[in-house]
């Protein structure tokens, strides 16, 4: 067992940085498909569907929709409301909560979110492929990331711990 003094040292070490922050993402990103599917089967029962929300794994998921809407409207506001209401939990999330491990994993995530919520109604209309829609998201949302991190420099607790010598 650890010493309280052993502990104490840890919690100020640069690895309990990294783990607390990998520790963080790892919880927020499993909660993604759970949220993102009840929001699409949500408004598709809102506008009179019969929506089924399935997990192939427990990182993946997707909604069958019966009948399958035709008006593009619906369509649209199906796509759109996963990723968009994502986006905006954990928007919210991030506003009431003052940890810098939570505020970090939520700059990685708000973005990734609101893009894909704008490009998966594109996908469900057949203009992108689902690969696409999926990829963009990931490659925008760790550039910001990154650039934010470098912005902040010193500032960052993450960075710090990462370029500590």
């Amino acid at each position: 067992m650890m010493s309280m003094s052993r502990l104490s040292r840890f919690k100020k070490s640069r690895y309990f940085v990294l783990l607390d922050f990998i520790i963080t993402l790892a919880v927020y990103y499993l909660l993604i498909p759970g949220v993102h599917e009840a929001f699409h089967c949500n408004i598709a029962r809102l506008l009179g569907y019969k929506a089924y929300a399935h997990f192939p794994t427990f990182i993946s998921g997707y909604v069958t929709i019966v009948p399958y809407p035709t008006n593009t409207l619906h369509i649209i506001l199906i796509g759109v409301a996963g990723g968009g209401f994502v986006a905006l939990f954990y928007a919210l999330v991030s506003l009431f909560t003052s940890d810098w491990e939570t505020d970090l994993v939520m700059r990685l995530f708000i973005p990734h979110s609101a893009l894909y919520a704008i490009l998966e109604p594109v996908y469900l209309l057949g203009y992108i492929s689902l690969t696409l829609a999926g990829i963009l998201p990931c490659i925008f949302s760790v550039t910001l990331f990154v650039m934010l991190m470098i912005k902040e420099g010193h500032k960052n607790k993450l960075y710090r711990a990462l370029v500590k010598k």
